[in-house]
């Protein structure tokens, strides 16, 4: 009997001891841990300045986009884009000649010119046909609408116009050679006039009036100079309707 009374103590007692740690475990689960705290957000890092680049000697910035001056009826304005030689690499222009890779380069800086307008680029004229830049005289024989053409019998008259200061230093007589020369404008053309633009800019423009009917079906080479680079590109009177 004693033994019996003793091992039913001993089981009561592991029992009690095992339901002591259940609850204990039981208590330490219940006990709420402390949540970890937040990490606080990194700031973000202020993006570095560019460093500034070193600004060449004699090197002039792309022409800014403008509006142009502002044109009355039967005024045809003639931009004169100049897009300096540093918007192509030294290799792209060999001997005055830009590359293809030039060219197309300096195309970049041309806005969207009409094809009358003159983009002065290497020291040279250039027309803009589809996005591309022609040479002058040889892109008048394959693009014919690249000429400027002045109707008198139309009150036509031209506006030459740049952001920077040029000068037409005079006109040539090119076509027909064999006729007498006249001076196509009754005012003499010189020094363009700065203007206020369309933007509210300042444009730089040469404003010629009519032609004379002594001018009729002539052909003229007008020489200009902007930035200290001779440019002669074309201008035809008509003088038909």
């Amino acid at each position: 009997m004693s033994k019996k009374r003793s091992k039913k103590k001993s089981k009561k007692k592991a029992k009690s001891a095992s339901k002591s740690r259940v609850k204990s475990k039981a208590k330490t689960r219940s006990k709420a841990r402390p949540k970890p705290k937040p990490k606080a957000k990194a700031k973000p890092r202020p993006k570095p300045k560019p460093k500034a680049q070193p600004v060449a000697k004699n090197v002039v910035a792309p022409s800014k986009a403008s509006g142009g001056p502002k044109l009355a009826p039967g005024e045809l304005g003639v931009h004169i884009i100049y897009v300096p030689d540093n918007v192509a690499a030294p290799d792209e222009i060999v001997k005055g000649h830009p590359t293809p890779g030039g060219l197309k380069k300096a195309a970049l800086h041309t806005g969207n010119p009409k094809r009358t307008d003159v983009v002065v680029f290497s020291g040279k004229p250039w027309h803009s046909v589809n996005g591309e830049l022609m040479a002058h005289p040889h892109v008048h024989h394959v693009h014919a609408d690249t000429i400027l053409t002045v109707r008198r019998r139309r009150n036509q008259s031209v506006v030459w116009w740049s952001v920077r200061p040029f000068t037409i230093t005079r006109l040539d007589q090119e076509a027909p050679q064999n006729a007498t020369y006249a001076y196509p404008f009754a005012a003499t053309l010189g020094e363009a006039r700065p203007e206020p633009g369309e933007y509210g800019d300042t444009v730089y423009c040469v404003r010629s009036g009519v032609p004379r009917p002594e001018a009729d079906d002539h052909l003229f080479k007008i020489h200009f100079t902007i930035n200290g680079q001779p440019i002669d590109p074309d201008m035809f009177c008509d003088g038909s309707v």
